[in-house]
């Protein structure tokens, strides 16, 4: 969830949760500010009541009374019928036809030697419609407040935390080797300024650090190039004199075969170097069932020394854009590690399924983690005997990386399978 969105969410949830306790809240307010202004309406028509009993003289009146207000009720004094306080009551009226509810308020009186109860009411039906209206005027209010507060809220937030998507979308996009740009835009949130400074000057570290060992890398590589070539023709030289003993002799042909690999160690890491410093243009249309073919046709002599056999089946062309020496490596490493790895007499398989290219040949399970086998001289120690320099799985899937191929690994029944997918 995006950080704009998540504190949407919240503010949206608490408002919610605001809005739902302010009506009930404002509803009981409302209604008991109204009652008590319909008990004061009440109780000012009560102080009027010794003038009109001063107007009663005989018990005709007292009824003309009760017939002229319909709201005035008059009967004989019962104590448990008697309330000191204003109270709700429901009664059916005439004039609506339906059962409503009234604010009453009752006086003691005497009359005619008699105690009676009388008792001024008024209808809440208007306090009802009163209530409701200003009940969904309030939630109306609310909910445009509500949803004004997200909108602005929003915007604000937007604006506020552009800044910080600025940043992250120049960390997206950036990558080791590119020019910085010296100008930093000055920011109005000091947290910000602070973070975007921190940034450039970790970057600026990084970068130099990156420059120093790209440049170590290729520095030791092609210097030791030289060395590793004049020891090699001195070898050479040493090897033709005729006057070298059998023992000498091996002991030549042993110091050469290391300084090969230690050549071949030299020129792997000085790849790795160049496809990690992306030294290489990624132009090419590549068809790679031609190159397959190529590479097969290659290292059918290496197969063949083993007694074993490459079958290669892909029916059309797959064409995808990138390097194609790389691409030739990528596939050369491949083969070669089936090759090596492969039992004697066996048959190497390379087929093509839809968007992916599978090589696979018949092998002893890995005794080693799979997270391992790309990385650097991870290697099988049951074949510590074979030729290689531990880089070759680890330079074809670095390329394959550079070309947004995917490199995978499993063994299935007793074939180790290495799908390289489109």
């Amino acid at each position: 969830m995006k950080l704009l969105s998540y504190s949407s969410q919240r503010y949206l949830i608490l408002s919610a949760l605001l809005i739902l306790l302010s009506i009930p809240i404002f509803y009981f307010v409302v209604n008991a500010f109204f009652l008590k202004s319909v008990d004061e309406s009440l109780m000012l028509e009560a102080s009027f009541l010794p003038d009109y009993i001063h107007n009663i003289k005989q018990p005709s009146d007292l009824e003309l009374w009760k017939k002229v207000d319909s709201n005035l009720k008059i009967k004989p004094y019962q104590k448990e019928d008697y309330s000191t306080q204003p109270f709700t009551s429901e009664a059916y009226s005439k004039i609506s036809k339906e059962v409503e509810q009234y604010r009453n308020l009752q006086k003691k009186v005497a009359l005619f030697n008699q105690q009676y109860i009388i008792t001024f009411r008024t209808s809440l039906v208007e306090k009802e419609d009163l209530l409701q209206s200003i009940l969904f005027l309030q939630i109306g209010l609310l909910l445009f407040l509500l949803l004004g507060s997200i909108l602005i809220n929003r915007s604000i937030s937007k604006k506020i935390w552009q800044p910080f998507r600025d940043i992250l979308n120049f960390l997206q996009n950036f990558e080791l080797g590119q020019d910085l740009n010296p100008e930093q835009k000055k920011l109005k949130i000091d947290e910000f300024n602070d973070l975007n400074q921190e940034i450039y000057q970790l970057i600026n570290r990084t970068q130099k650090t990156y420059t120093a060992q790209k440049e170590f890398t290729e520095n030791a590589a092609h210097e030791l190039q030289t060395p590793i070539a004049i020891i090699k023709s001195k070898l050479e030289l040493f090897y033709q004199d005729g006057k070298l003993s059998n023992n000498q002799s091996v002991l030549i042909e042993q110091i050469n075969h290391t300084l090969n690999k230690l050549d071949e160690l030299n020129k792997s890491l000085l790849l790795l170097a160049k496809i990690e410093n992306q030294q290489f243009d990624f132009k090419d249309h590549i068809d790679l069932k031609t190159g397959l073919e190529e590479t097969v046709q290659e290292l059918e002599f290496l197969a063949e020394s083993r007694n074993q056999s490459i079958k290669l089946i892909i029916p059309q062309p797959i064409i995808i854009k990138g390097n194609a020496i790389l691409i030739h490596q990528l596939f050369k490493n491949l083969i070669i590690n089936a090759i090596q790895y492969s039992p004697l007499n066996e048959e190497i398989k390379i087929s093509a399924e839809t968007y992916k290219i599978i090589i696979s040949n018949k092998g002893v399970p890995l005794d080693f983690p799979i997270d391992k086998l790309f990385k650097r001289f991870s290697k099988n120690n049951t074949h510590q005997s074979h030729s290689g320099n531990g880089l070759g799985l680890a330079i074809a899937k670095k390329i394959a990386d550079f070309h947004q191929l995917k490199l995978t690994y499993q063994y299935v029944g007793d074939e180790h399978q290495f799908s390289l997918s489109l």
